[in-house]
């Protein structure tokens, strides 16, 4: 009898990096009697996130029941949508800048241990978010923080690591506030400025820190965060804030943190947005939702430590 498959989903890599990735998942998968698959995100295609969502659900209908995403958080949201609606589960091997979604799930950063959760793994079943049609596993946000990520290069992001999102911040500190307005579960508008408005699905952040002390993974609940510093040293003082904290800090005159099942964003302009750290076209609304327990994911039995 032919092998069960395992479809990996393996994201932007250099070759030689990506060839060794995929062998290790190969031996991994062949250990536990599964034939594995790959299907590598096309680089520079439009439709890649398409591709993917496509390959998934195909490989599903066709018996998988593990699809293992290597890659950061975009890469991990495609092979999610791929996902949602079918009883597979999905492993995450993180190899991206910022990893928001395995931080926030204790998924460890160590390959043979993160294909160890995939193969052996509880699975554990978490909130997916949806913005625009698309699954969001980690975060959506309008204003500097979908500007900051249109402009950090992938180049950056594989010497920097999450690092290089700050740097891409610098340009950005002088940037005025924008009006937003924020409705929560349908009810009546709030009306704040901001630098940005950012929605979390899970709110995990790089080097210990939370978008929000209430955030969790499985509580049914969006995260809203409103970014608002005033200036270089506005953002400083937020900085500085969050690491006594370990979160974003409640300002006065700033909601927050604020929690939803239905979150509807409008601007005064088109502005940057993005989903999970990929770009999506300028514009002035944003709309995210959430599905509880919709997805199904492969965490350690026992919570590794984590990386900073």
């Amino acid at each position: 009898m032919p092998e069960p498959p395992v479809l990996f989903v393996v994201g932007d890599a250099e070759s030689d990096r990506r060839g060794r990735l995929e062998r290790r998942c190969a031996d991994a998968a062949s250990s536990h009697g599964l034939g594995p698959r790959f299907l590598e995100r096309p680089r520079g295609a439009q439709d890649w996130r398409d591709r993917i969502v496509t390959e998934v659900r195909s490989a599903v209908d066709e018996g998988a029941r593990l699809v293992v995403a290597v890659g950061g958080d975009g890469t991990i949201g495609a092979a999610a949508q791929g996902l949602w609606g079918t009883q597979a589960a999905l492993g995450v091997v993180p190899t991206g800048a910022a990893n928001l979604f395995a931080r926030s799930l204790s998924i460890p950063f160590d390959l043979d241990s993160a294909l160890e959760a995939a193969f052996l793994g509880r699975t554990r079943a978490v909130d997916l978010a949806v913005a625009d049609g698309r699954a969001v596993v980690a975060m959506a946000g309008i204003g500097v923080d979908a500007a900051v990520v249109a402009s950090t290069t992938t180049a950056s992001k594989e010497a920097l690591g999450w690092a290089s999102y700050g740097l891409a911040t610098l340009p950005h500190l002088f940037d005025r506030p924008r009006r937003f307005e924020l409705r929560l579960d349908g009810g009546r508008a709030t009306k704040v400025e901001a630098q940005s408005v950012v929605v979390a699905n899970t709110g995990q952040l790089p080097a210990g820190l939370a978008l929000s002390p209430m955030a969790r993974a499985d509580d049914g609940l969006l995260d809203v965060a409103v970014l608002a510093p005033r200036g270089p040293l506005g953002w400083l003082v937020l900085l500085f804030e969050m690491a006594q904290s370990g979160h974003l800090p409640v300002a006065a005159g700033r909601p927050g943190p604020l929690q939803a099942r239905s979150v509807a964003i409008s601007a005064e302009a088109a502005l940057p947005r993005q989903v999970d750290g990929e770009a999506l076209p300028p514009g002035r609304e944003l709309a995210v939702q959430v599905l509880e327990a919709a997805l199904s994911v492969r965490v350690p039995l026992a919570p590794p430590r984590q990386r900073p």
